[in-house]
């Protein structure tokens, strides 16, 4: 799963480089956690961002989007703080993660995958083993991890959900299910290209980076 994740002035910059916009998100110094039911920056189809952030509007900022038109997918694409968590059921908890084997099954998700993809840019993320031991990945290759993820409207709220693989051999050995990341240079057809969603939810995961301050030794 993915409970909690952080970024730092390298995701603001990266997402800089990928709308063009000096926004709010550059602000960003040093390291800062993202928890559920905290607001995070997403990037999302670019006619969404006004209804994603409208205070944005209000405060007369720039447009924050960039023109990434390509033939296969002529859909601009934006960045807007978004509440992270879909209401749970009965006002149970809130769902943060969403199974990208069976996301096409959940009534939940199964109409927002197809039109209302997200990704979320991050440092890296948080997970725990069964001993509570907390363990930080990274991307092996860039300074920024892609997380995929699905956007809904509740109440007049916009929400996102993270989608989740299971685990590759890099993540296994301290949680069975980890975050499912979109390369940089198909953030655009992700975000943009209906079409496309499923190649993109069987793809396998990139090996990850793991640090861990300490880790208790057993015996047995």
């Amino acid at each position: 799963m993915c409970g909690r994740y952080f970024i730092d002035g390298d995701t603001g910059h990266e997402i800089d480089s990928l709308i063009g916009f000096q926004g709010r998100w550059c602000d960003t110094q040093g390291r800062r956690d993202i928890s559920p039911a905290q607001k995070a920056w997403v990037l999302c189809r670019a006619e969404l961002v006004k209804e994603l952030d409208p205070e944005g509007e209000k405060n007369g900022e720039q447009d924050r989007s960039r023109d990434r038109r390509t033939e296969a997918s002529p859909v601009r694409i934006g960045c807007a703080p978004v509440k992270w968590g879909f209401p749970g059921h009965d006002g149970g908890s809130l769902l943060i993660n969403a199974r990208r084997e069976n996301v096409f099954e959940r009534k939940m998700f199964r109409d927002r995958i197809r039109q209302e993809r997200c990704v979320i840019p991050a440092k890296g993320f948080y997970e725990w083993n069964r001993r509570k031991e907390k363990s930080e990945f990274y991307s092996e290759t860039e300074d920024v991890l892609f997380l995929a993820g699905i956007l809904g409207e509740f109440h007049g709220e916009w929400r996102f959900v993270i989608l989740t693989a299971e685990a590759n051999a890099s993540v296994a050995s301290v949680h069975d299910r980890m975050p499912m990341t979109i390369r940089r240079e198909d953030i655009q057809e992700w975000i943009c290209c209906d079409s496309h969603v499923e190649k993109y939810l069987v793809q396998p995961q990139p090996m990850l980076k793991r640090e861990q301050e300490y880790e208790q030794m057993t015996l047995f």
